[in-house]
């Protein structure tokens, strides 16, 4: 995923007026799938570009109660 698929998705998220939630990979500790740096954006319709995956999900698995 690029950075440019996630401002175009930002771009269409703010024109259709949805919320949009950017999650940053700032620390890690041991093995890690994804580096410091590493983002995801989400929008409250849940389109997203991007992936930081967790255990047992993905960022957006943590946020969707967030997004209504």
């Amino acid at each position: 995923m690029t950075e440019r698929e996630i401002i175009e998705l930002w771009k269409q998220a703010v024109a259709e007026s949805e919320d949009v939630y950017l999650a940053t990979v700032v620390f890690v500790e041991g093995s890690s799938y994804r580096e410091p740096g590493a983002r995801m954006l989400m929008t409250s319709c849940r389109k997203r570009a991007g992936t930081i995956p967790s255990f047992g999900g993905t960022a957006l698995d943590y946020l969707s109660p967030c997004l209504g």
